[in-house]
Order: structure tokens, then sequence, then C-alpha cells
């Protein structure tokens, strides 16, 4: 029986194989997965989470998604960090009501402890991901960081996976 969270992350996979890039699947919840990615160019780990919806739905001009992280996934990320380890984090921000609304972002391991603020003691983190229509990359921050610090990405997840992940 398919599961809501295996239409979001088959949507990133089938654009990983399609890019000759062989995903294997090292731990899987329903509300995150950990891939193995392995390309000509190298291997390395992918944290991934979706959201299946906006938190904002109804603005036009502006979307927001909200990651929320558990104190398990915190624990994994201190590991990650720790072991020094080539890591990307994907997070699938997916707007169910119209697909071609949905955006992917990908962030380092440094971006997400910034955003997370790791070392501050709380029972959960967050990462949030707005998209406004005019803008041309995504704004990501969290609990480390405010929105008006925001850190910017682009848009193009496809172009960074190959060039920065990859190379």
């Amino acid at each position: 029986m398919l599961r809501k969270a295996d239409f979001f992350y088959g949507a990133l996979l089938s654009d990983l194989t399609s890019k000759k890039i062989t995903p294997v699947i090292l731990s899987s919840t329903d509300v995150r997965r950990i891939y193995l990615l392995d390309s000509d160019k190298g291997t390395f780990k992918v944290f991934t989470k979706y959201v299946s919806s906006p938190t904002n739905k109804n603005q036009e001009n502006k979307r927001l998604w909200q990651f929320n992280f558990s104190s398990e996934e915190i624990k994994e990320i201190h590991k990650l960090k720790e072991f020094n380890e080539s890591v990307k984090f994907v997070l699938i921000c997916a707007h169910s009501q119209q697909w071609n609304k949905s955006e992917i972002a990908i962030l380092d391991l440094d971006q997400v402890i910034k955003c997370l603020h790791l070392d501050y003691v709380r029972e959960n983190h967050h990462i949030m991901i707005r998209s406004e229509k005019s803008g041309r990359g995504l704004c990501v921050y969290g609990t480390g960081v405010s929105s008006d610090k925001a850190i910017k990405i682009e848009r193009d997840y496809s172009k960074h996976f190959i060039q920065n992940s990859l190379s």
C-alpha cells in the first residue's frame, strides 16, 4: 500500500535517478528519510523531510512551510556534526492544492545547524522556508535565525545538487 510520504519522496528520487544518481535508503520513517546518494562524482548522505502544504495557504504572494525537528532528529544532526559527515538536507515544500507552487530547498549541515540553533536546549526545533512570488530564491530561518536575517538559498535545487553536492 502506498503512503502519502511515498509520493513526496518519490518525486525527489525520480529526479535524482534521471540524472544517473543512485539513491539507497539508510533510514526511513513517516516524517523523514535518510538516503545515501552515489554518482560518478562521489557519495554522500541526504537527510530529507517533507511538509504537504504551506502554513499560510491563503496568501498568494508568499508561501511559508514549517519543518519541525524532534529531539531524536536533533541527536542525529549532532552526530552528523560530530563525525563531520558529508550531508545535505533536502526539505520538500509541497503545495498539495497547487503542485506547481511546490518547492525543494537544499541546505548544507552548517546552514541547518545555524537555523536550528542546536545548542539551545528545548523540546523541539524548527526550520521555516519562505517563498515569495517576486523573490529569486528561498529564505530559510528557524529556531536560531530570525526571519529578518533569513539565509537566502537558490531555487534551482536540481542545479545545486549536481554542481555543489557531487562535485
